[in-house]
């Protein structure tokens, strides 16, 4: 498939090329040399996309915001799109589907039916061009693995790793030697060498458990000490990285020892990260379809022993679970207090429902056979 020259602006030539890469029978680029016009190619590129690519699109164009974004998981569904520099990732979850292109679409394929989209502006071009470029770089560093890393490191160093992890028998090694030594130190026995790590270090490593990736932003360590050999720096991107091996050696560490990254950062950083992990949590609840109903249900018991993320999800989704006549509130916290625990008791839940609806249906408003009331219409002339 074609790879366009790296940049986040798209233009209906990669549109075209799309079209290509799925139908070897297309050759718009060629044939027309670009001069195919736009409002055709836009057409065209409807025509070929799946009924799912469609609706993302259109989803994206009655939001009305100018940063539209997908998750991960939807992007993916675009076959077409995203082959193109009209989709592109921001972080590691998050697609960002360009502005110009949802209007243009709404204008050439949905006929206007929507209003216009507000264009960005050359600050928020900038801030999103730094996001795409920033995780690019990060996905670089996602297959580096120890060995390569620490080829990078001259023999002085490596000798010197070795002294502060009280790695032995590295005296007199040259440098392939020091870094098996090194690897092989590691895979055997790697919490033994996390034990020499200082505390700004593991205050440092923190950050990285709280992302779950191999990299975090430069710019957000405050005062601690980056001088960590197991921690690189790309001053371009303006990121640090670790071998990926060992970010994940370092999550059994923290995981073995039971420490919670959160309590050794500052605490209105650790309130921060709570509500965005919340976030992170419940649109991975509402971003993936789940394989069946007991899955789902799962999910939401789970979210529903966290009082915020209750009242996320009742904000999300539109609901008052204190409303006895809000059904689908009725449901939802039924769910979440773990009284309903399986698809078949789901279905109860939903027959009791209809029962009920039926009484009230075959109920008379008003029933002689009701004792208790008196009703003074049957004594009217």
């Amino acid at each position: 498939m074609y790879q366009f020259p790296v940049g986040i602006n798209g233009n209906k030539l990669q549109l075209l090329a799309a079209i290509e890469a799925f139908n070897k029978d297309k050759d718009f680029t060629h044939s027309h040399s670009g001069d195919v016009p736009e409002a055709q190619v836009y057409r065209e590129f409807a025509a070929h996309i799946s009924s799912t690519e469609k609706q993302l699109i259109e989803s994206l164009i009655t939001l009305e915001t100018n940063t539209p974004a997908l998750p991960k998981t939807q992007a993916q569904e675009m076959d077409y799109l995203i082959t193109t520099n009209y989709l592109f990732p921001i972080d590691k979850d998050s697609y960002y589907i360009d502005v110009d292109f949802l209007n243009k679409y709404n204008q050439y394929v949905l006929d206007g039916a929507y209003q216009p989209l507000t264009p960005l502006d050359s600050e928020e071009k900038e801030m999103l061009a730094d996001m795409y470029f920033t995780e690019e770089a990060r996905k670089r560093y996602e297959h580096l693995y120890l060995a390569d890393y620490l080829s990078n490191f001259y023999v002085k160093d490596l000798k010197e790793i070795c002294r502060i992890f009280k790695i032995k028998g590295f005296s007199k090694g040259n440098g392939d030697y020091l870094i098996n030594l090194i690897q092989d130190k590691f895979m055997e026995d790697p919490f033994e060498l996390f034990k020499h790590l200082s505390p700004d270090a593991i205050g440092l490593i923190a950050y990285f458990m709280i992302e779950d990736r191999n990299t975090i932003p430069y710019d957000e360590m405050g005062d601690l000490d980056l001088e960590v050999f197991m921690i690189g720096k790309d001053m371009a991107a303006q990121i640090l990285y670790m071998p990926v091996d060992v970010f994940e050696y370092l999550q059994e560490y923290f995981a073995f020892k039971g420490i919670d990254p959160l309590d050794l950062i500052p605490p209105e950083e650790r309130e921060m990260y709570e509500e965005l992990m919340q976030m992170k949590k419940l649109q991975a609840m509402t971003d993936q379809t789940p394989e069946n109903v007991d899955e789902a249900i799962a999910a939401f018991a789970e979210a529903g022993q966290d009082e915020e993320m209750r009242e996320m999800i009742a904000e999300l989704i539109g609901f008052d679970e204190d409303d006895d006549n809000d059904q689908v509130g009725q449901v939802i916290a039924q769910i979440m207090d773990g009284k309903i625990k399986s698809e078949e008791d789901l279905e109860k839940l939903f027959s009791q429902f209809e029962e009920e609806k039926e009484e009230a249906e075959e109920t008379p408003k008003n029933s002689n056979s009701n004792n208790n009331v008196i009703d003074f219409n049957q004594y009217r002339k």
